[in-house]
C-alpha cells in the first residue's frame, strides 16, 4: 500500500475533475485515486520552489582571506516535518582555485561546503538540516578565499521535493493545526471502502498544505565582503528596485491566510529611531539597537491590486518594504540587514 504518486502532468486525466466532487454526483472509480495522487503529489512539491534567489553584479560579494562572520544570512519557511534537504545553486569563482562558500543552518548547525575553481561557473550541493522543531530556520552564507580572491554571483536555494512512494505514517502539522496522512495508491482504488476517516484526513491535509508558505521576497545585505561599494543593508534606491511581484489569490482573506515578514534590523549608532514599513505594518527599532535582531510582521493579504497585465488573467501584488518618510532626514542607509517575506 505504497504511498505512491505521478506528476499530474504526466499522463491525461491525472488530474481530478472539481464536477466530480460536487454533492450529489455520483463517486466515479478513479476520483479517489486522482484525489489521493494530487494530494502526495502537492505534498511533495508544494514549498519547494526557490526560497533565497539573489544575485551580485559587478563582484561586488568577494571575499579575501577568512570573514570574521557569516556574509549573508536568510529566514527560510521550512515546507513540512518531512523536507529536510535544501538543494544549493550557486555561481562563482576564486582566482587562486582556492575558495569555497559555505552554508550553515542555525538550528542544528549542519554545514555545506562548495569549493570553488578559477572557473565561473554553476556549482551545486545539498544540505542536510536535520529534525526542525520551528516553522523556519536561519540559515548563513559565508565566502572563503585560502589564496586569491572568491567572488558570489548568484546563489538559490530550494527544498528538495520529496520522492515518491512517501514515507508511510502521519505528518505532524507544521503551518496549521492539521497533519499530513499521505494516500496509499492502492487503498484508492476502485472497489475499495471509503471511509470516514479517510476522507477526515484528506480534509486534514488539505487545511495543512493550505497554509504551507511559499516566499515572495527574499534579501540579504552583505557583511565582511571585500568591496567597499557591499551594501551592508538597504539603501533609498532599494527599495524601489528591490521588490517583487505575486500572485493575488481570490479569496486569501476568507480563508484567514497570513503573510509574514522577517526583517534582520539594527540602527547604526547615530542616536535615531529607526522605522521599518511593510504592508499595512509599522517596526520601530529603537536608537539602543546596534547589534541586529529578528523582527517578524504579520498581516492580511492586501485588498489592492498592483499590476493586471492585459495578457494574463491574474491579480498581481508587489511587495517588499516602504521607504519611510523620515528616512531623507537621517543616514541614508536603512536599518534592514536582511528582509524574507512568505505567506501561502
Amino acid at each position: 500500500m505504497a504511498n505512491s504518486f505521478t506528476a499530474p502532468t504526466s499522463g491525461s486525466g491525472l488530474i481530478p475533475s472539481p464536477d466530480a466532487v460536487v454533492s450529489g454526483q455520483i463517486i466515479q472509480a478513479d476520483t479517489i485515486s486522482r484525489l489521493g495522487n494530487m494530494l502526495n503529489y502537492a505534498h511533495a512539491q508544494l514549498g519547494c520552489s526557490p526560497v533565497v534567489s539573489q544575485g551580485w553584479p559587478d563582484g561586488v560579494f568577494s571575499v579575501i582571506g577568512t570573514p570574521a562572520a557569516p556574509n549573508a544570512r536568510w529566514r527560510i519557511p521550512i515546507p513540512s516535518n518531512a523536507h529536510s534537504t535544501l538543494l544549493i545553486h550557486v555561481k562563482a569563482d576564486n582566482s587562486s582555485n582556492a575558495g569555497s562558500i559555505t552554508l550553515e543552518e542555525l538550528t542544528n548547525n549542519n554545514t555545506s561546503t562548495i569549493n570553488l575553481t578559477s572557473t565561473s561557473r554553476w556549482y551545486e550541493g545539498t544540505l542536510s538540516v536535520g529534525a526542525q522543531a520551528g516553522t523556519y530556520l536561519e540559515i548563513t552564507a559565508t565566502a572563503d578565499a585560502t589564496a586569491g580572491t572568491t567572488t558570489i554571483s548568484y546563489l538559490s536555494l530550494q527544498w528538495q521535493p520529496l520522492s515518491s512512494p512517501l514515507a508511510a505514517g502521519v505528518v505532524d502539522s507544521k503551518h496549521s493545526s492539521s497533519d499530513i496522512t499521505p494516500m496509499g495508491a492502492n487503498r484508492s482504488a476502485a472497489d475499495y471502502p471509503l471511509s470516514s476517516a479517510r476522507g477526515v484526513a484528506l480534509l486534514n491535509s488539505l487545511k495543512e498544505l493550505a497554509k504551507r508558505p511559499r516566499v515572495f521576497f527574499a534579501w540579504s545585505g552583505l557583511q565582511n565582503a571585500a568591496p567597499i561599494t557591499a551594501p551592508k543593508s538597504m539603501l533609498p534606491s532599494d527599495f524601489q528596485t528591490k521588490s517583487a511581484l505575486s500572485r493575488k489569490w481570490g479569496g486569501s482573506r476568507a480563508r484567514e491566510h497570513e503573510y509574514e515578514a522577517h526583517i534582520y534590523a539594527a540602527t547604526h549608532g547615530n542616536g535615531d529611531d529607526r522605522e521599518i514599513i511593510w504592508r499595512d505594518q509599522r517596526a520601530t527599532i529603537p536608537a539602543a539597537q546596534i547589534a541586529p535582531a529578528w523582527q517578524t510582521l504579520t498581516t492580511d493579504e492586501p485588498e489592492r491590486v498592483n499590476e493586471r497585465p492585459p495578457a494574463a488573467d491574474l491579480e498581481l501584488l508587489r511587495d517588499g518594504p516602504t521607504l519611510p518618510r523620515e528616512s531623507a532626514l537621517r543616514a541614508p542607509a536603512s536599518p534592514i540587514w536582511s528582509m524574507v517575506v512568505w505567506g501561502p
